[in-house]
Parts: structure tokens; sequence; C-alpha cells
């Protein structure tokens, strides 16, 4: 078990094979009840079985047995979430109860998934940051402040804006709602034959406060959208620095590398052709290259055949945490910034990163290559290739 202190709620209605999957799975760190709500098909091992009364009796549910058996700390999933790196979502989760002003945790989700808060769309940050307002289909929350929730009453058939007063509860106790992004959860489209009557669910919305709630929605959505830094402490690695590394992400302690003696100790010398990045494995949340990957062989003998790219973004990720970021600034192909510099040796176009460093294809493992990166985002600038991935 990874902590005591957090129980896991799985609630379920018609998503019972994956139900199963994710109680199992999160019952590995976690003690863990699956929750079921008069399934057509029920799972295959219930540890309670509830009326089919919509998301308001799974919340009840889930809060009641959180509170009645003492936890400090809810984690409610809903069956239909796809959820990824499991093992990591788990060790992020707990990292979070050891910060003081988290109230309510939740991962980032994809791009496309259904989701109506921006702010928790995954972005290219390394680590927790304050998204305002969660919904309600994933949260990891402090039983204290679900307290003054529990229980939601029979009028609450649909539970429409639980998710929103939550959230408000949590500043209310002074504590903040917080993203992470090293981490993306998916949540599908509402399937059909799980369609409820909509004008009803507003309707009970606006009766529990909708209305009173959006001024204080639209002030949290417009703080969380503004860049802001990460709640944990993050370093950065930033290549082929000159005497002043760039500091893209604001992270809290910053460090280089450049072929040069500098005067600086925290920028080391390193040629990253022929040489390993001198930093330790796990060192960095950041690391990041503008205007360098294309000074970086592609083939050199030196005394034997090397592909010294390919060693660096091995070495990239090396020094990357798990769910780390590296940015990648470059003159790129079909621009005639890649080509006039005659320093230039590597040629990167749009495909590059994607095809032989990502885990949709790893061409680059035929070269020796063994890091694995997801693509976050890829935008041309004046010429220049902008590339973030993520470390996995």
């Amino acid at each position: 078990m990874l902590s005591d202190k957090i129980c896991v709620a799985v609630a379920n209605y018609d998503f019972s094979d994956n139900a199963d999957f994710i109680s199992e799975k999160l019952g590995q760190h976690f003690p863990t009840v699956l929750i079921d709500a008069s399934s057509p098909v029920p799972p295959k091992s219930p540890h309670l079985s509830i009326a089919n009364t919509y998301y308001p009796g799974l919340w009840n549910a889930a809060v009641g047995h959180a509170l009645d058996n003492g936890f400090e700390w809810l984690m409610f999933v809903a069956s239909d979430l796809q959820l990824g790196d499991i093992d990591a979502l788990c060790r992020h989760a707990v990292e979070a109860t050891g910060y003081d002003q988290i109230g309510l945790y939740t991962p980032s989700v994809t791009p496309d998934s259904r989701c109506a808060f921006k702010s928790m769309f995954n972005r290219t940050t390394a680590g927790m940051r304050e998204c305002g307002v969660a919904e309600g289909f994933f949260f990891l929350i402090r039983t204290s402040i679900l307290k003054a929730l529990h229980p939601l009453g029979p009028d609450r058939v649909y539970g429409w804006n639980v998710d929103v007063n939550t959230c408000r509860e949590v500043y209310r106790q002074e504590r903040i709602v917080v993203a992470d992004d090293r981490i993306m959860i998916h949540h599908p489209d509402r399937r059909p034959d799980h369609a409820i009557d909509d004008d009803a669910a507003v309707d009970e919305a606006i009766r529990h406060g909708a209305l009173e709630l959006k001024e204080w929605l639209v002030a949290m959505r417009e703080r969380c959208l503004r860049p802001a830094p990460t709640i944990n402490p993050t370093a950065a690695l930033d290549l082929g620095c000159g005497p002043h590394p760039q500091n893209n992400f604001g992270a809290n302690a910053l460090f280089g590398i450049d072929i040069r003696e500098i005067d600086n100790p925290n920028i080391k010398r390193a040629d990253l052709n022929i040489e390993p990045i001198p930093f330790a494995d796990n060192a960095f949340d950041y690391v990041t290259a503008s205007d360098f990957v294309e000074h970086v062989a592609r083939l050199l003998y030196a005394p034997t055949q090397r592909f010294p790219f390919v060693e660096l973004m091995n070495e990239i990720h090396r020094v990357l945490k798990p769910g780390g970021v590296f940015l990648s600034i470059t003159p790129a192909y079909p621009d005639v910034k890649a080509f006039q510099d005659p320093t230039h040796v590597n040629f990167i176009t749009e495909n590059t990163f994607a095809d032989y460093f990502c885990v949709s294809n790893l061409w680059a493992a035929m070269y020796g290559y063994s890091g694995r990166f997801r693509l976050l985002h890829q935008a041309w600038d004046d010429g220049k290739l902008i590339t973030f991935l993520r470390a996995i």
C-alpha cells in the first residue's frame, strides 16, 4: 500500500468491465471500494450496491464510506475514465497529500476529453498547478472538506454543479484546487443510452445556486487560465546555455551546460556531441534547448560509429523526471534558416521528434534509443520549430 490515509471509491453505472479493472489496479495501492449503481450487467465483485440514483447517489455513498471509516482523503473515480499510467498517478496523488495548501487534486485531462473547465486540460508544465475548478469524474479531496457538504439531499437528482460547490468549499477552507500535468486521463463522451433530462438538470443546478456561483466561477477561471508556476518546486537544465541559462518555465532551480568553461557553479562544461549530460538520473523537471540541437551531429566516428543526436535524446530522457518536459526550439526544414548557417549539421523536420523519439513510433530504437516521450505540442515561429515533449 502506498498510503492508508487515502480511500478510493470507484463509482460505476454500466461500465462494469472498466470498473473491475480500475478497482483492481487502484486496490494495489490504496484501500478501495467499488460502488455499483444497479448496472444492467454488474461488476464481478462490487463492494457496495445501491439504487441507480445517478451521480448524487454514488457521491453520497463514496463520501459516506470515507467519513464513516475515518479516512483523511477520498479519491473518487468514475468508472468510464481511461486512467493511463495508474502507478504514476498513485505516486503523484500521494505526493499531493503532503502539501498543506492543496485541498483537492486531479490529474489533467486529454485535449479530446469531455470537460467543461479549460483549466483542467493538460499543459506543458511538469507538476501540479492551481486549476481552480475540477469536474466530478475524478477528484482526490480532504474528507474534512467533504464534511461540510455531505450528504446531498434527496432533491439532488442529477448532481449538476456539485463539483463547483465542492471546489468553492475548498477555497472557503483556505486551500486550493490543483491539476497535475504529469498525468493525463481521458473522459469520453456520454453514451447516447445514458442520456438524462438536461433541462431538469439545469433547473436543479439553478435551484442550488448555480447563478450565484457564476461570478465566482468566472473569476476563478480567469485566475487559473493565466500562466502560473507549479505548486511543487522544480529544477530546469538549459543546454548550450552560454553565460545566461534560459528559464522558460520559471523553475525554482536553474542549471546549464555549455561547451565553454563558464564561471558559474550551476553551469557545467561538456561537449554533448561526445560526452553525456553531467547530471544524475531524474534530476530535472525541465530540459530546454534553444538553437542547440541543430548543432549536434547525427553521425560520428569517434573512433567507432556513433549517433550523437540519438545519444543526446537518451541523455535528456535520463535526466528528466517521469512527467518532465523537454522543450526544443530549432531552425527546421523547409525554412532556409535550417541550412544557411555552416555549423548546422542536424536538420529537423516536423516529423523528427514524433516519429523517432515518441511512443507512437520510436523509430530511433534501431539506433540505440531507449527513451520514451509523448509529443505535447508543436508550432512554428519565424522559421523555428518549437517542440514540447513529455518524458514517460
